[in-house]
């Protein structure tokens, strides 16, 4: 820092401040913080992560080792799939921040175009004249919700969620105390 004074009595107020403000600047101590947004953080963090679960696998740090005979310990190789999947799941996370705006833009704009193709023909169906089943509900948010057009789904079920495999779950899922896995098969016979 420079400071410039003036030698005289006449400007002894104005030097003497000049010379306090400098000498509380030289007090002054800086700490450089490198700015970075939120996404470019979390992507370096999940790299070094991932950068450390796979020198620990090359390492064999997850602890297999061979037991009796040869055999893996089961619960190293459980250790190894659960690294694994970490490392997996982070490099998924930075994949989708890496995106670009067009291309989250894009895919975007092409999720919108399917609910829309899913709503006009959710439309053209309730104005075919078929049979369909429509929900009816006070509450104006539930109203009109769930829609069944039999001709596309036939014969559509009706029943509480199938928990243990989820592709078998009814057309219409109910839940309650009485509701059978099959509680109700529609059929539409033109």
């Amino acid at each position: 820092m420079v400071c410039a004074i003036r030698p005289g009595h006449p400007y002894y107020d104005e030097t003497l401040n000049t010379l306090k403000y400098a000498d509380r600047a030289k007090k002054i101590k800086n700490k450089p913080v490198i700015n970075e947004s939120a996404a470019d953080k979390l992507i370096r963090e999940l790299q070094a992560e991932n950068a450390r679960l796979k020198e620990q696998l090359a390492k064999g740090g997850i602890g297999i080792i061979g037991g009796p005979g040869g055999a893996a310990d089961p619960e190293a190789e459980a250790k190894l799939k659960a690294a694994q999947a970490e490392i997996d799941a982070n490099q998924k996370k930075m994949d989708e921040l890496n995106k670009s705006w067009e291309q989250k833009l894009k895919d975007a704009e092409e999720e919108e175009r399917l609910e829309d193709e899913a709503e006009a023909a959710e439309l053209a169906a309730r104005n075919g004249g078929g049979p369909q089943l429509l929900n009816l509900n006070d509450d104006i948010m539930l109203d009109r919700k769930n829609f069944v057009d039999f001709t596309v789904k036939n014969p559509a079920t009706v029943g509480k969620p199938n928990l243990a495999d989820q592709t078998k779950n009814p057309t219409v899922v109910l839940g309650g105390t009485g509701i059978q896995e099959q509680h109700a098969i529609f059929e539409y016979n033109s």
